[in-house]
């Protein structure tokens, strides 16, 4: 069993201040900045998984990557993570729009960011 998080990486987002603005004010129950708080989470889970005893052996992993994206492509990026799709349509497209507008100082179009998947991965009693 494999579980996969793409996750934005504590210090990978140059325009961090601007974005918590934006979701404070939009969507405040999403909390952009929580990299470091999922990090303990997948720990948590990784803890719990083995407590459970039905795995062999449990490995968690960060690989880490950045990429320069425009405002749109980094909104669809968002748009892939199920806290946002969970949102309602109207709450999704307002912060959508005022990420899309309120992130980049003027003059700028594209974003830096560097982001991290986790793994957590299990091996089944059952597999040999």
């Amino acid at each position: 069993m494999a579980l996969l998080w793409n996750r934005p990486s504590p210090d990978g987002f140059e325009h961090q201040e601007a974005l918590d603005e934006v979701y404070r004010a939009v969507a405040p129950n999403l909390v952009p900045g929580a990299a470091s708080v999922f990090t303990s989470t997948l720990q948590a889970e990784a803890d719990r998984l083995r407590e459970i005893g039905s795995f062999q052996s449990i490995e968690t992993k960060t690989y880490a990557w950045s990429r320069t994206l425009t405002p749109d492509e980094y909104v669809d990026l968002l748009g892939t993570h199920s806290d946002h799709s969970l949102l309602d349509a109207d709450t999704r497209e307002r912060l959508f729009d005022a990420v899309r507008g309120g992130v980049l100082p003027a003059g700028r179009s594209m974003l830096d960011i560097t982001r991290s998947w986790f793994q957590l991965h299990g091996h089944d009693q059952m597999c040999r």
